[in-house]
């Protein structure tokens, strides 16, 4: 919904927006701006969504880079866990 000039049904000229409330400049009378709230509703959804992919944006690169760490991590951690399992067999069995 988009609004671009309202005039005033009892005397034609210009008339000044105050959210809801709107006055005719020229003869004073009081109107009342009244709007789809199925237009309103989808313009939020629109918004919403552009921000989510803003943020989407962002974030992505950042999960991007961590699931490269947490892989490079687990693997690490693997290997250590597998040296250290090698040791501690290695020493049991050396004192037998």
């Amino acid at each position: 919904m988009e609004l671009k000039s309202i005039k005033c049904p009892n005397c034609n000229s210009l008339v000044k927006l105050e959210k809801n409330q709107s006055h005719c400049t020229y003869c004073g009378a009081e109107l009342i701006a009244s709007y789809d709230h199925n237009d309103v509703r989808m313009k939020e959804l629109e918004m919403r969504k552009e921000q989510m992919e803003q943020a989407k944006s962002i974030i992505q690169p950042f999960f991007k880079t961590f699931s490269l760490f947490s892989i490079i991590s687990f693997v690490i951690i693997f290997v250590i866990a597998i040296i250290v399992f090698f040791f501690i067999f290695r020493t049991m069995f050396n004192h037998f």
